[in-house]
């Protein structure tokens, strides 16, 4: 296990000195770096991949501005939607625009308490990002595996109770093919994303119990997704950022108690930081690798197969990649070998499809019901709740499908107001619960406990969400006083955030949909920690010099 730790899988800016920038034609560049061998990095020196930094000041005062934008904007949503959900569901007499109102209040009192104690609390970031230096990063790293694991284990074994809702038909739609059975759940054969009860296949053949089987995938996508928050955060922030990365993922709550929770949250959460990696493998302003590029295609295609919202994703990838290389040539000529590696995973699924419904089906056939559930006269931006009043719900599969998104358009449309209102909503709930753990495994399978551990894990779940985004806001509106307040190593993790925050502005939105950038957001807040205490260059005019 350590000698499987100790590969580094990446160098980072972290550790070299780039106080000499020796003029080049009359440019700004950057140097070669030198690294500063400290005892880690001498310890570690033999695992570098190469000697090359990301191209981390490639990023233009724009984009960087609209990224710390969006943050200010989702922190300032996670405390208004936070209690506002909270008290729509215990306080259930108040009117819901008293709510909204008094929950608008709290966010603007909590922006102004954070502005005024930004430098305080930014410090103490930067202060955790360094935490635990003097322990051995692969220990470290280790010994945050066995507690992660450790805490999921305990929390099974406290409260295990059955599948349901979106869980129990995959586990069924696993098992039907399992035992040869075609991929249907009544008269839907493509309604389900097919990513998740494949992935569960081979867990169900090994293990007779459902609970078992799904509480070890569990922990084997936790230790999956942990190295890959690992091997993000040393890419990214060198082995500090890398502490405090994979600490977070360990023990962060709302992770930890889906340990006994089927759902396809989980695979994204622990694929999604592999994909960073990746797109930042295949090309980072230096180096070229369109067979890195390729593997990030069969990730991202991995990932569609389980949540096909995600198909639009190589946009990011995209959009990083001109700006690290600034070739947009190069750029093209990588998503386009991104995008085979992609065509690889789901076309086999596609032509299945293409068998079943003689018409064209990338993935799945729910993308109407997504769609016109968050966008109708009676929507609010949550669940739908009537689908069985609807028209288009008695309809064949592939027509409703159509017939759903048709509706929906015409709708927005119509109603472009009441459309923007409802984005904001839909915003608030996206960011405005962190305790999906919980409700899956106590309240809704009505798990034998005492009536106080249900509010109480809730209670902590959603005090470590508002925490960490007070963490994340602080440091955010510290770094709005420089220039060029990210890097475009920090956009590319902000524009991953971005993207799952801007799609269900316009889908169906809860807090269960932010669960797959859990993951990013624990490498976001030691990088951002270490750029507060770190000199920036005055502007983006350096480049890193092409190879």
């Amino acid at each position: 296990m350590l000698d499987f730790l100790s590969c580094e899988f990446s160098d980072s800016p972290i550790g070299h000195d780039f106080s000499r920038r020796p003029d080049h034609e009359g440019q700004d560049r950057f140097p070669l770096p030198r690294p500063l061998l400290t005892r880690e990095g001498r310890s570690m020196e033999k695992y570098k991949i190469n000697s090359l930094p990301v191209a981390a000041e490639n990023c233009p005062k724009p984009l960087a501005l609209a990224s710390a934008c969006l943050l200010l904007i989702a922190g300032f949503s996670a405390w208004v939607g936070t209690p506002a959900l909270a008290m729509l569901q215990l306080l259930v007499s108040l009117p819901p625009q008293q709510t909204w109102l008094i929950s608008i209040v709290l966010g603007v009192l909590a922006l102004v308490l954070l502005w005024r104690m930004r430098h305080r609390i930014a410090e103490f970031v930067s202060k955790c990002a360094s935490f635990s230096a003097k322990t051995d990063e692969r220990y470290w790293a280790l010994a945050c595996c066995i507690l992660g694991v450790l805490l999921r284990l305990a929390w099974a074994l406290a409260f295990h109770g059955e599948p349901v809702s979106d869980g129990a038909v995959y586990i069924k739609l696993a098992r039907r093919l399992l035992a040869g059975q075609s991929y249907a759940i009544g008269d839907n054969r493509a309604y389900w994303p097919p990513g998740y009860p494949f992935f569960l296949l081979p867990w169900l053949a090994t293990f007779a119990n459902v609970r078992v089987a799904i509480l070890v995938s569990n922990v084997f996508l936790f230790l999956a997704g942990a190295m890959g928050v690992r091997a993000l955060a040393l890419r990214l922030a060198g082995p500090a950022g890398s502490r405090m990365a994979i600490w977070l993922f360990a023990v962060w709550p709302n992770l930890v108690t889906h340990a006994s929770v089927p759902g396809k949250e989980v695979i994204l959460a622990a694929l999604l930081p592999w994909v960073l990696w990746l797109a930042i493998r295949g090309d980072d302003g230096v180096h070229w690798r369109p067979a890195w590029q390729m593997v990030c295609g069969l990730f991202i295609g991995a990932i569609t197969l389980v949540q096909p919202a995600m198909q639009l994703f190589p946009a990011v990838i995209l959009i990083f990649w001109v700006f690290a290389t600034r070739r947009l040539w190069q750029a093209l000529l990588g998503t386009c070998a991104l995008l085979i590696g992609m065509a690889a995973v789901i076309s086999p699924w596609t032509v299945r499809n293409y068998e079943v419904f003689g018409q064209f089906v990338l993935v799945s056939t729910n993308g109407g019901f997504g769609l016109y559930g968050a966008n109708n006269p009676r929507a609010n931006g949550g669940y739908y709740e009537y689908w069985s009043d609807e028209p288009v719900f008695q309809m064949a599969e592939l027509e409703a499908d159509q017939e759903a998104k048709r509706l929906a358009l015409a709708w927005i449309q119509a109603h472009p107001l009441d459309f923007a209102i409802l984005a904001t909503k839909k915003s608030a709930r996206f960011m405005g619960d962190d305790a999906e753990g919980a409700y899956y495994s106590i309240k809704r399978v009505r798990a034998e406990a005492p009536s106080w551990v249900y509010p109480l894990a809730k209670a902590l779940s959603n005090a470590w969400w508002l925490a960490f985004w007070a963490l994340i806001l602080a440091s955010t509106m510290e770094l709005l006083r420089r220039p060029v307040p990210f890097t475009l190593n920090e956009v590319l993790l902000v524009m991953s955030f971005a993207y799952s925050f801007l799609m269900h502005t316009i889908v169906e939105s809860s807090g269960r949909y932010h669960i797959l950038q859990l993951g990013i957001l624990c490498v976001l807040l030691p990088i951002l920690g270490q750029a507060v205490s770190r000199p920036r260059l005055p502007s983006n005019d350096a480049r890193v010099p092409a190879t």
